[in-house]
C-alpha cells in the first residue's frame, strides 16, 4: 500500500490533494513556516499558526499557576485544574482525570484536543479555553 500523500503545486503557493483539499503554506521573515491554512472542498478552511519552534516545558511553578476551579454555566460543567506529580490535570466531573501535555507557553494538548489558558495585563491565569473538532474556542472563566 503506498501512504505517500501526492500534492500538486497551484499557483499563489496552494497545493491540491487528491480528495480536493487545498493547502497554503505561509512562510515570515527568513523564509521560516509562519502558518498553514487547510481549505477544504465543501469550502470551511482552518488556519493553522506556528507558535514554536519546541514544546514548552514548564517548572512545577509554572503549572501551579493553572490550577482552579473553572465553572461553566454554558455547559454545566466545573473543570478543575490540579497539579499530579509534575503534570497537570483536567477533570470535568469525578472520576475523570485528563493529562494536559505542554505545547507552547499557556498551551496544552489533550486527547487530540486544544487546551490553553488566557492571563489579565497582571499575569494572572483568568480563563481556561478548550477547541477540538465540533467545537471550537469554548470560554470557561476561572472562578474567583
Amino acid at each position: 500500500m503506498n501512504r505517500d500523500i501526492a500534492l500538486r503545486a497551484l499557483p499563489g503557493d496552494w497545493y491540491w490533494l487528491p480528495n480536493g483539499t487545498r493547502w497554503h503554506f505561509a512562510t515570515a521573515a527568513g523564509g521560516r513556516p509562519a502558518r498553514l491554512r487547510i481549505a477544504q472542498p465543501d469550502g470551511d478552511t482552518v488556519p493553522y499558526d506556528r507558535v514554536a519552534d519546541r514544546f514548552w516545558t514548564p517548572t512545577r511553578e509554572e503549572l501551579g499557576a493553572f490550577e482552579g476551579a473553572y465553572p461553566s454555566e454554558e455547559i454545566g460543567v466545573t473543570f478543575q485544574v490540579r497539579l499530579a506529580g509534575d503534570s497537570l490535570t483536567l477533570s470535568p466531573r469525578t472520576g475523570a482525570l485528563l493529562v494536559l501535555r505542554p505545547t507552547y507557553v499557556d498551551g496544552f494538548s489533550m486527547r487530540g484536543s486544544a487546551v490553553w489558558f488566557t492571563r489579565d495585563r497582571r499575569g494572572r491565569v483568568t480563563a481556561l479555553h478548550l477547541s477540538e473538532s465540533r467545537l471550537w474556542d469554548l470560554v470557561v472563566p476561572r472562578a474567583r
